[in-house]
């Protein structure tokens, strides 16, 4: 383990990036990936087992022929309904609605398949104006066109209100959020030494009507930093010694 962000990732999609350095430092076997699109991000994963979910790829996915690969058309909902209780995953990455409330739900089914050593990595979280902050994407784009404020089109949603509600509501986990070389994504895993983090809302109704203002001005919660760092922040959190 060098800590060091192998130049062979370089190339890779940015979540691909992140996803393989951690398979490939923690030896991890099986991977989901929720809301697969295209699959850009998840034809470039390498892990011995994979499974995709999606409610309607965006590829021809029947025409895969790799062995590792399974695929589930449809709401991850339904997935998880379907998916054998013992199972448990090693890497997860949630890319789902671009909203707090599926996210939310997919966060809570993923903890019911993880393990001590499992990692959650959490797309779209840290939006970069009121627009792409906004839980509908139509009305993010109109209500870009309506204030001439087009030069960006990137959606989020407000994914970000998932991480507030981690930070207040689950203080055995630990997380932090990668800014920069590609779209901000929170990397979440549970914790060997409790962090006893203080809430800052500690009330879920206020968690679910915060706003972008709301996030900037508690920018903090969300634990930003470079790549590499918060990588290897959750890489070496396992080889802690708490005795």
């Amino acid at each position: 383990m060098n800590g060091t962000v192998d130049k062979n990732l370089a190339d890779l999609h940015h979540s691909a990036r992140r996803l393989n350095y951690l398979i490939d430092q923690l030896d991890a076997k099986s991977y989901l990936e929720i809301g697969v699109f295209k699959g850009k991000t998840f034809k470039q994963v390498n892990a011995e087992v994979k499974y995709a979910v999606d409610p309607e790829f965006c590829f021809k996915y029947q025409d895969r022929t790799e062995p590792c690969e399974t695929y589930f058309k449809g709401i991850s909902d339904n997935f998880f309904r379907d998916l054998d209780t013992e199972e448990k995953l090693d890497i997860i990455f949630i890319d789902s609605l671009h909203t707090f409330e599926q996210s939310y739900r997919d966060f809570c089914n993923v903890l019911s398949h993880s393990h001590d050593k499992s990692i959650i990595l959490i797309d779209d979280t840290l939006p970069n104006d009121p627009f792409s902050a906004l839980n509908n994407k139509l009305r993010s784009k109109r209500m870009r066109r309506i204030c001439n404020s087009e030069s960006s089109k990137a959606w989020h949603g407000d994914v970000y209100k998932l991480i507030f509600l981690i930070h207040d509501f689950y203080p055995a986990l630990s997380y932090g959020t990668i800014h920069g070389l590609g779209n901000p994504q929170t990397l979440v895993w549970k914790s060997k030494v409790k962090e006893n983090r203080i809430p800052v809302f500690d009330n879920l109704e206020a968690i679910s009507r915060l706003s972008y203002f709301d996030l900037i001005d508690n920018i903090e919660v969300l634990n930003i930093d470079a790549e590499e760092t918060t990588l290897n922040r959750c890489i070496s959190s396992f080889s802690l010694d708490v005795n």
